[in-house]
């Protein structure tokens, strides 16, 4: 049985407008806010049991949409990975998952844009992420970074 692994899994999720983000498939997000800003999830290192389970939890960001002017828009918050490495060791985004209200499960993040939510008006979502981990990975600090956009639907 290989070493108890030493994994430090970091995910930074960036929330920002869709214009700073290249070839965005949710459009322009100038005519909404997102709250919170930028912020960093932690995940813990993995136990032996996390890796039993294969996952390890991240935590739960609640993102606020709040559209400028008329708050009656309706709107998409799409999630996408901005590399498709996590750093050394050779471990990908896609083991980065995530849980969004309404949606079919836990799903693996892509460096493509993926619709998470669909809302009118104002809106909070709670999105919640985890870490794909097992014996195999090698001991290092990974770090992902998460981009959120917001826009017209």
């Amino acid at each position: 049985m290989p070493g108890r692994l030493l994994l430090a899994a970091w995910m930074g999720l960036l929330l920002t407008a869709t214009e700073a983000l290249p070839q965005s498939a949710c459009g322009n997000g100038g005519r909404y806010h997102l709250r919170p800003a930028p912020q960093v999830l932690i995940a813990p290192v993995p136990t032996p049991s996390d890796l039993d389970s294969g996952q390890v939890d991240v935590g739960v960001l609640t993102v606020t949409i709040i559209p400028r002017g008329s708050a009656a828009r309706n709107w998409e918050l799409c999630l996408r990975m901005t590399d498709p490495s996590m750093g050394g060791g050779g471990k990908e985004s896609s083991d980065v998952e995530y849980w969004s209200p309404g949606g079919a499960g836990w799903q693996p993040a892509s460096v493509l844009d993926q619709v998470i939510a669909r809302g009118r008006g104002r809106g909070d979502i709670e999105v919640r992420f985890r870490v794909r981990v097992d014996w195999t990975d090698d001991p290092g600090s990974y770090s992902s970074v998460v981009a959120l956009t917001v826009a017209a639907s």
